[in-house]
């Protein structure tokens, strides 16, 4: 069954990809070499790679928790953390090179904007929302919402109902990081 998660993760991945293949057509004839072709310092693509993913998992944290009760406005935040993902990624694109937009994906793929969510949750500790003590739980107990991430998938990525590990989670977001900024330092 395709659940409104899993609908928009792909949708996500879709429009940050029809984004990126819609600008390097404008290009013209360079499109191969603009396209492909990385720009700026190694330091300044990972560093943008890093504000993106903390500004992404920023609004999650924000968003998801003001919209969290009405299923009719959290539809409407996902669509505007699509949007906002999406235009995260082309700018990503369009200031550093196809690499740091990969880059920023494969931080979001393989859960680390997930982690970071719960490291806002831990700094800033709003009345109300996830606080304290999330990082802990994900991490001790698991999730069932990272059904979509590459262990997931490998495992059935189906629902919400088999949780996967946490300290498989965190292995899998590290090395997410790991491959994302080699892939943003090599391309």
């Amino acid at each position: 069954m395709m659940t409104y998660g899993k609908i928009s993760k792909i949708s996500t991945l879709l429009v940050s990809l029809v984004i990126l293949i819609s600008s390097a057509s404008a290009q013209g004839d360079d499109v191969i070499k603009i396209y492909l072709g990385s720009k700026g310092s190694t330091g300044e693509r990972m560093r943008n790679v890093l504000i993106a993913s903390a500004l992404s998992s920023l609004t999650d944290y924000v968003g998801y928790n003001l919209m969290k009760n009405d299923p009719r406005t959290l539809v409407l935040y996902r669509v505007l953390q699509i949007t906002f993902n999406a235009t995260l990624t082309y700018y990503l694109y369009q200031e550093n090179g196809l690499s740091t937009a990969l880059a920023f994906q494969l931080v979001w793929w393989t859960g680390g904007h997930d982690f970071m969510y719960y490291g806002w949750a831990e700094v800033l500790n709003v009345k109300g929302w996830e606080g304290r003590g999330s990082f802990s739980r994900i991490v001790q107990e698991g999730a069932s919402h990272l059904y979509w991430t590459p262990i997931g998938l490998s495992r059935g990525g189906t629902s919400y109902h088999d949780a996967i590990a946490g300290n498989t989670l965190l292995g899998q977001a590290v090395g997410g990081l790991t491959l994302a900024m080699t892939v943003s330092i090599s391309f």
